[in-house]
């Protein structure tokens, strides 16, 4: 979009880049307004043209909801290995529970054989 020099600073640049922009949107939901590439001397007074490029509404929409859908990808990954450590922890837990029993077990037996040994000397001073 270019402007004669002498109708410059006037805002029709602006105003017609509004109406361009308000189009866009409305017609074809566009995401984005862009211009490519600084073209050097591109004018015929040799003024550079510039590279630009404006989001619009459905563009900030569309970057919203692709953050939301990356946010609720690393919760899944966190929720899943928040569970995986639970399991971990539950197997471990599991296992000293299982060891538990058995220490039991194994101090009966030793209580059991103290009582048999104290029942043999009685016996014996008899």
């Amino acid at each position: 979009l270019a402007v004669m020099r002498s109708y410059r600073r006037l805002g029709i640049a602006t105003n017609l880049m509004r109406a361009s922009i308000a189009t866009m949107e409305e017609c074809f939901n566009a995401e984005f307004v862009s211009l490519h590439d600084i073209e050097k001397g591109y004018y015929a007074d040799k003024e550079d043209a510039y590279d630009m490029r404006k989001t619009l509404k459905a563009g900030f929409a569309k970057q919203e909801a692709e953050k939301g859908k990356k946010k609720n990808k690393d919760k899944e990954k966190e929720a899943t290995k928040d569970k995986e450590n639970d399991d971990a922890k539950n197997k471990a837990d599991d296992g000293e529970k299982a060891e538990e029993p058995a220490e039991k077990d194994e101090k009966a037996a030793d209580a059991e054989t103290e009582e048999a040994k104290k029942k043999r000397k009685k016996k014996g001073k008899k």
